[in-house]
């Protein structure tokens, strides 16, 4: 369900461009777009209008998709929050027109009956604990870092990370790593070996209770992804892992995408103003205090639920409720 005091929801209860009511907020731009997702594509027409999510407003160009392939959840939307560099309309990135700060996720369950959060210009501490630790960006286009000197710990077994580009991408389901590392580390954790039909790891149901925990360090971060984060159920017995390849480190693309089988288990910072990206161990559990704020705050949150679809730019596609407020505006 969506409730937010600035009217950044549809009849539908999902959450979506707001003209306040007036469609004479809308103007033609006679402009058409195209855009590819890893998932699927879209097509349709070029608007320019008033946007508001949480209380963060701004005016620019939005896509109306008259044609839509591979999506198959219901929302309203995407709402983009990347770089404009990888945009697909031009004067259409969010993020830059509200000169936005920082985003900040904390990912949740379905399962665990838990909400979702995203803080913008803002963290909020009850959703992490320990120190966030941070790694520069190596470009402003997707969310690019290095990875390397980096390391996935196993119960005893330790497996660096290798190759030097990395993006941590909320709109991705797996984490996927070079070939060669994610053999490594699905044999660690007792999967089977890779499955080209599927593009997964097989892994016995049992281990989402018993496996091991698969400790990733980064930079300074620290997070721990424990088995009930990384082993998904599809539902008639069979399980896989959250762990698959993405190629070879030396094929010059993209060598590993964080994606949310990672960042569930961190809080994560989309730390703009600064360039870099910040890692923490995330606290799970629905929070509903009431906290102070420094700023005006608007709260959305969603129950996660868990998907098979990737994408290539961070994205965020929110139901909203009230809970928890810290500093900035937190959508959820």
């Amino acid at each position: 369900m969506c409730v937010s005091p600035d009217g950044s929801c549809g009849a539908s209860g999902q959450a979506v461009a707001n003209t306040a009511g007036d469609s004479s907020l809308l103007k033609v731009t006679g402009v058409n777009f195209t855009t590819v997702y890893g998932s699927g594509s879209a097509s349709g027409d070029v608007y320019r209008a008033p946007v508001a999510i949480a209380g963060v407003s701004a005016t620019i160009n939005i896509g109306v998709t008259t044609s839509e392939q591979g999506f198959n959840m219901p929302a309203d939307g995407l709402w983009g929050l990347a770089y404009p560099s990888i945009n697909s309309i031009s004067d259409g990135n969010y993020v830059q027109s509200a000169n936005i700060k920082s985003l900040s996720f904390y990912l949740s369950d379905s399962v665990d009956g838990d909400y979702g959060e995203l803080t913008i210009n803002g963290v909020d501490s009850a959703r992490y604990s320990g120190s966030i630790g941070y790694v520069p960006l190596s470009s402003t286009d997707y969310f690019s870092f290095n990875p390397s000197g980096g390391y996935a710990s196993i119960n005893s077994t330790r497996i660096r990370l290798t190759g030097t580009w990395a993006i941590a991408d909320t709109g991705t389901t797996l984490l996927l790593m070079p070939n060669d590392i994610s053999d490594a580390v699905n044999a660690a954790i007792g999967a089977s070996a890779y499955d080209s039909p599927t593009g997964l790891y097989q892994i016995p149901c049992k281990l989402q209770q018993t496996g091991p925990n698969i400790v990733l360090t980064i930079g300074g971060a620290t997070v721990t992804m424990r088995p009930k984060e990384y082993v998904s159920s599809d539902g008639s017995g069979t399980c896989y892992s959250g762990i698959s390849q993405i190629g070879p480190t030396s094929d010059g693309d993209v060598q590993y995408i964080f994606g949310d089988i990672f960042l569930r288990a961190a809080y994560t910072i989309f730390d703009i103003a600064n360039s870099r990206l910040g890692f923490a161990e995330a606290v799970h559990g629905t929070i509903i205090t009431t906290k102070t704020s420094t700023t005006s705050t608007a709260v959305t949150t969603k129950k996660s639920s868990r998907t098979t679809t990737t994408t290539t730019s961070t994205t965020t596609s929110t139901t909203t409720s009230t809970t928890t407020s810290s500093t900035g505006s937190i959508i959820t």
